[in-house]
């Protein structure tokens, strides 16, 4: 089964520098050392489609989540 659209679906819904600028918004207090995301998915953690996977953001040994 098929279905025609004009625009794909874009399953990532925020690039790797947004998910940053949103993670250091929501938390001004972090240095500005170390910080890094990946996108990732993992079944009921944050998305439950692997279609729609969210950030994991690192600053220096924490981790946070940001999806959109």
């Amino acid at each position: 089964q098929a279905s025609y659209v004009k625009e794909p679906t874009r399953y990532v819904q925020i690039t790797k520098e947004e998910a940053i600028a949103k993670f250091i918004e929501a938390h001004p207090e972090t240095e500005a050392g170390y910080i890094d995301a990946r996108l990732v998915w993992e079944p009921l953690k944050v998305t439950d489609s692997p279609f729609y996977p969210y950030w994991e953001i690192t600053a220096g040994k924490d981790k946070y989540y940001v999806a959109e």
